[in-house]
């Protein structure tokens, strides 16, 4: 693996040098040339080895495995919180002292219970499928342990299974849970509770699966003031969970209906052509550039990104293993990763196509704060709403992917990371989440892929074919099949507002700001 990296390195380094130093003006398109062909084989063998699945370990924790754990979470979460609710709500003492005007259904316990279980038993379907898919994840064993207990199934042999896995943890979470499930096993001492509990809270994640575990330590113990104050907890934090989702719910559907009015005013109120003749080199570049300048540009673009990735994995750096040394360091690590691997696409732009050309930078990709009648407050305001209409755009393409194609979700990497540092994350980190990815990624992904590539298909063709190109281009390069629609829907609205405006800001201020809503509602749902 580090020789195929580093061969591949010395092969680029070996043409681009003798790109800068070649002076013949007919060998050194040549060499360009094989550079060009350098790369697309080097994308193209990286592209087949990421859709070859039967190459992925079966006991790594895969970005689709983290989400679906994630999944069973929230399933686990929403359990507890219909608990925590009823449980105050459907309380005897309440039940008495309701006003008579209020009539309380006798069978209002009876279904939050149904409900309570339909959560977990889809909870514990879904990490059968994870542990399936990795034998050897010790934490994902005894997660399955937890629920499966939990709902009264104790003939499970997660906890055998979890014998049989050689790791530390993996050992100490199962000493643990033979402790609360191990019906031959004898009173337990002091030392064997403390160090029980211990193990619940270093390994465990915060949530139910920690919180699960320590009630059922202090039940079996009989330390009924730790009962007593952690079921407090759990009641808070269940009526503030299902507060949470009240208000989700309602901004959700705020913003789902003023998205359908922002698309059912363009498609009736607003001028069908968006673009007229007299306008089009307001949206196209500045001149035609060739196949070579936009296809180098995306190449090198491109292979910066899967360089730095092969680098970092022969490195073995992880982020995900860098939460464990500190979210704060995690957060500042991704975004100057984020940088280091998006933020040269601008350079290239410039080195490729801008500086050659003599070109004006800012005027090539479009970043215009003025555009006409068109200021900066209504440039921001163009985003804003188009922000408004990604969200029923985006929920109609992930039904479509949902009925369709039987997608499970996207598999974004950065998803998973992000509902990670939601569980632990300070004011600080969350800062520098909200960072690189609503100021960040907008920047460099916009200024790329709207402000580079889309203008520079509408030198050559028309608004459609323009788009189209563009936003399958911007799905496909995220590598994850189960959100390619979702982000070919908003690919194709930051260029619509682009090709409306005459001005990337927009598209800049929609992609930051669907980006930061990501991260709030995951932040609210996952935050502790």
């Amino acid at each position: 693996m580090v020789n195929t990296v580093y061969f591949w390195m010395a092969g680029f380094a070996a043409l681009i040098a003798a790109v800068l130093l070649v002076k013949n003006e007919k060998i050194k398109p040549r060499i360009v040339d094989a550079l060009l062909i350098l790369a697309s084989i080097y994308v193209g063998t990286h592209l087949y080895q990421a859709l070859d699945l039967g190459k992925v370990s079966k006991s790594a924790l895969t970005p689709v495995t983290v989400i679906d754990a994630d999944k069973a979470e929230l399933s686990l979460k929403m359990a507890q919180a219909l608990e925590s609710t009823s449980h105050v709500f459907f309380s005897p003492k309440i039940i008495d002292r309701r006003p008579h005007s209020i009539n309380i259904p006798a069978s209002a316990p009876q279904t939050a219970e149904k409900q309570v279980e339909a959560l977990k038993r889809e909870a514990q379907r879904i990490l059968g499928g994870v542990v399936q898919r990795n034998p050897t994840a010790g934490i994902m064993e005894a997660k399955y342990a937890l629920v499966t207990h939990d709902l009264g199934d104790p003939n499970s042999m997660s906890l055998e299974r979890l014998s049989h896995i050689d790791t530390p943890n993996a050992h100490k979470l199962h000493k643990a849970l033979s402790l609360l499930y191990g019906y031959a096993h004898p009173k337990p001492t002091p030392e064997e509770v403390s160090e029980a509990e211990d193990t619940f809270k270093t390994i465990l994640p915060r949530g139910w699966y920690r919180d699960t575990a320590l009630v059922e330590l202090y039940k079996k113990t009989g330390n009924k003031v730790e009962l007593d104050k952690l079921q407090a907890q759990l009641d808070e934090t269940g009526l503030r969970l299902i507060t949470r989702l009240v208000f989700l719910g309602c901004v959700m559907v705020l913003a789902f209906l003023v998205g359908i009015i922002v698309i059912l005013v363009q498609l009736f109120f607003l001028p069908r052509t968006v673009t007229n003749e007299e306008q089009r080199t307001l949206i196209a570049s500045p001149i035609p550039f060739g196949f070579k300048t936009i296809y180098g540009v995306f190449m090198a673009w491109m292979v910066t990104q899967i360089l730095l990735s092969s680098l970092l994995q022969t490195g073995g750096i992880k982020i995900s293993e860098l939460m464990n040394k500190g979210v704060l360091l995690a957060a500042c690590t991704t975004a100057v990763l984020y940088l280091a691997s998006n933020g040269p696409g601008i350079l290239y732009i410039y080195l490729i196509a801008v500086k050659p050309n003599g070109l004006k930078f800012l005027d090539t990709v479009k970043m215009r704060a003025r555009v006409g009648k068109l200021g900066p407050g209504r440039l921001v305001l163009a985003g804003w709403l188009t922000w408004f209409a990604a969200v029923p755009v985006v929920l109609t393409c992930y039904l479509i992917a949902l009925k369709l194609m039987n997608s499970q979700g996207s598999s974004n990497p950065v998803i998973a990371l992000v509902m990670e540092a939601a569980r632990s994350a300070d004011i600080p980190s969350i800062l520098m989440f909200y960072f690189t990815l609503g100021v960040l990624a907008p920047i460099c992904e916009e200024t790329l892929f709207r402000g580079f590539l889309y203008t520079s298909f509408r030198r050559y063709w028309g608004v459609f074919p323009s788009l189209l190109v563009s936003s399958l281009l911007f799905a496909g390069v995220h590598m994850d099949a189960g959100g390619f629609l979702p982000l070919f829907g908003l690919g194709f609205l930051f260029g619509f507002i682009v090709e409306r405006t005459k001005s990337i800001l927009p598209s800049m201020v929609a992609h930051g700001l669907w980006n930061s809503g990501t991260f709030t509602l995951v932040l609210l749902l996952f935050g502790n």
